[in-house]
């Protein structure tokens, strides 16, 4: 995005936390394999090194965002990445996630959306804590028994982030 593209005023980030019930390096695969986003959040392809093609079917067709990785680092027990995300049509957006060991079989994961597109601000808010709900019933299922957290119940979000 260029100086005379971007917003004339911010937009409130979205910002969600959860501890999931899996070691960071489980968690850590969950959110950087194409595979296994594929599973929790939406069909993901890798265009290249650091760019997915990510693509959401809804009541109105199908719609393709495109993430470029811009930060990618994994030490000890943390780790955290970030990606601009394209949505054709709407400015471009920034989203950070961070592990932290919470314990030898806990991670806390914080996700960091800045300035979402003001057009999809709620969907973003009603999407990215389903997606994590999601991310979290898949890292505390494989393979690794475990006490499972209870989440608060929430509807789950029908047209979600997609448009």
């Amino acid at each position: 995005m260029t100086p005379t593209s971007a917003p004339s005023h911010r937009v409130t980030p979205v910002d969600v936390e959860r501890i999931l019930d899996a070691p960071l390096g489980s968690a850590w695969a969950a959110l950087t394999d194409p595979a296994l986003i594929s599973r929790w959040f939406t069909a993901c392809s890798r265009l290249s090194a650091r760019r997915y093609q990510l693509r959401f079917s809804d009541a109105d067709g199908d719609h393709t965002k495109t993430a470029r990785v811009i930060s990618l680092r994994r030490r000890g027990d943390s780790a955290c990445y970030a990606v601009l995300l394209a949505d054709p049509g709407y400015p471009d957006s920034t989203v950070a996630v961070t592990l932290s060991a919470a314990s030898a079989d806990t991670c806390r994961l914080v996700l960091h959306h800045a300035d979402p597109p003001e057009q999809l601000l709620e969907g973003y808010r009603t999407g990215w804590p389903d997606y994590l709900d999601a991310l979290a019933r898949l890292v505390g299922t494989t393979g690794r028994s475990g006490v499972r957290r209870p989440e608060p119940d929430r509807p789950r979000s029908t047209a979600s982030q997609h448009r």
